[in-house]
């Protein structure tokens, strides 16, 4: 943030009105700490209205009960941040699916439903400004006490990585991450699937992780990329979704495998996992099997997940097709070309 006369004026103004620093923050589009840091270089802290006090209280209530509830979900606290132009009151860590992810959260205590839309408008901005938005944390939350009213999440400045909740918004999705403790089940494998995932699990982790690491590099690059036509942007979007979509299924089966291998989940789960998995990449080869025969990634994308599916035993006559195809010392495109609809009938 550039401080400028204007902006301290401004500041100055709404501090002496009694408003607090995540009220401030909220109004100029900056954090609550950024404003704190500013107040006390303008020479304005230590004001003892009995009012201002109570705003201010209000703030270390929200920020002391909001990382309680973090603690308590067992979350990682690990420190404010600033991202160029948006910040975060605390960062947190937490492995979701067998990935460690990160949140930055900023705390804004009495939020209206106008200031929230607005800090969604300029996360939307962040993202589209900086090279890589997502480097450094995976979701912003923006928590207040309460807010009346719903938040607009169909307008088209909102990207789905910006959440916002009120605290006892936050302490339901916090609980969904904290599923009741199960008794262990038997995990004598009775079905292809299950027995493939006994014989080849540590082959199969491997495999996903790698594709994994190449979904997050090439999301990364689609996420930063400006079509300049409505065509190119509906194309990026599609190819955002399907790879989000896998990137999905593949860290459920990994959570499954490993629920499975401990007993904590039935077979049954790990089967619907796979099968999943294995229904969404020949849907999409159906859909779109020519224009993924014209992309490197797609095509390496494609022969890699019908690895997965084979080792874990759900490739059906998937794997048999494009082995047969590649017989003959054929290109990956050209013999997938060659096939076209055919690998799924």
């Amino acid at each position: 943030m550039a401080w400028n006369t204007e902006t301290d004026e401004l500041i100055k103004k709404l501090w002496a009105d009694g408003r607090s620093a995540s009220q401030i923050g909220a109004e100029i589009g900056v954090s609550r700490n950024a404003i704190i840091g500013r107040v006390h270089r303008l020479g304005l802290s230590g004001r003892s209205v009995p009012a201002k006090q109570s705003r201010n209280e209000d703030d270390a209530r929200l920020e002391q009960e909001v990382t309680r509830l973090f603690k308590e979900a067992k979350f990682k606290i690990i420190s404010g941040a600033t991202f160029r132009r948006m910040t975060g009151d605390i960062v947190v860590e937490h492995p979701l699916l067998g990935r460690k992810r990160r949140y930055a959260i900023e705390f804004v205590a009495q939020a209206t439903d106008k200031q929230i839309n607005e800090r969604a408008a300029r996360f939307e901005n962040y993202v589209r400004q900086s090279k890589r938005p997502f480097a450094e944390f995976d979701e912003f939350w923006l928590v207040t006490d309460k807010f009346t009213g719903d938040i607009d999440y169909t307008m088209p400045h909102i990207p789905r990585q910006f959440r916002a909740f009120d605290l006892e918004g936050l302490k339901a999705v916090l609980a969904q991450d904290r599923p009741p403790k199960q008794k262990p089940t038997d995990r004598t494998a009775r079905t292809k699937i299950g027995r493939s995932i006994e014989k080849n699990e540590k082959e199969i982790d491997l495999a996903i992780a790698g594709l994994l690491l190449q979904l997050d590099d090439k999301l990364t690059g689609l996420r930063n990329e400006r079509p300049n036509s409505d065509d190119a942007i509906k194309s990026r979007d599609a190819r955002i979704s399907d790879y989000e979509r896998m990137r999905a299924e593949l860290e459920h089966i990994r959570e499954m495998m490993t629920q499975f291998k401990t007993g904590m989940v039935k077979e049954v789960k790990v089967v619907q996992s796979v099968n999943t998995f294995a229904d969404g990449i020949k849907s999409w080869w159906k859909t779109n099997h020519a224009a993924i025969c014209t992309r490197t990634f797609d095509l390496g994308l494609f022969a890699s997940s019908v690895a997965i599916c084979s080792l874990a035993g759900a490739s059906g006559n998937l794997a048999a097709a494009v082995s047969a195809a590649l017989v003959g010392g054929k290109s990956v495109a050209g013999a997938l070309k060659g096939i076209g609809k055919k690998i799924i009938d």
